[in-house]
């Protein structure tokens, strides 16, 4: 099941994926892709096979969302960059022109696997937009789930993309999470 679905029956989708998992979701939405996310999923095709050990995967994502309410849905178009080590980073659009990464996840935590990542995602967005558009993030001081799962907290994610420009944007639910801001780069 995916966008289209949910599109055509919004309450019926939400009951079924509900029960499914075993949770109440209150709400949800389809993010659609904006001007800089579909210029580079566009170009993803050219870039497969150019940087050697990196593989692109091109998908859509359920992604549940914890409020005091229960859980809220997104239904969201992403890349993702993946390393042989099983390292990747996940990004998808952020409003009508940024882009939001919804995951970043290293196969072993101070490996440099994580920086090889954002400079690699930084690099290739400033070469196919010519510019690096808003990035919003979360930190939640965790990623993943069940076997994924990984707890860093939050002073050490929020250190680690600091490295890369990011500045906290919202600290109004800490210590739960922090949202955190790249401004746009033009060239």
């Amino acid at each position: 099941m995916g966008a289209l679905e949910f599109v055509e029956n919004k309450k019926e989708y939400l009951r079924n994926i509900g029960e499914q998992m075993g949770m109440k979701i209150y709400d949800g939405e389809v993010v659609r892709r904006n001007s800089p996310y579909m210029n580079i999923e566009a170009l993803i095709p050219l870039w497969r096979g150019k940087i050697p050990d990196v593989s692109f995967v091109v998908d859509e994502i359920h992604t549940l969302v914890e409020t005091p309410k229960g859980y809220y849905l997104k239904i969201q178009p992403y890349i993702s960059i993946h390393l042989p080590d099983n390292s990747l980073i996940r990004f998808s659009p952020y409003k009508d022109d940024g882009l939001e990464i919804s995951r970043i996840q290293s196969a072993q935590v101070g490996s440099g696997s994580g920086s090889i990542l954002m400079e690699l995602f930084l690099g290739m967005v400033r070469v196919i937009l010519g510019y690096v558009p808003l990035i919003w993030l979360e930190c939640t001081g965790s990623v993943g789930i069940g076997q994924t799962y990984v707890n860093s907290g939050i002073s050490e994610q929020t250190k680690f993309f600091r490295k890369f420009g990011f500045r906290v944007n919202d600290r109004s639910k800490y210590p739960n999470w922090v949202d955190m801001v790249r401004q746009p780069e033009r060239s």
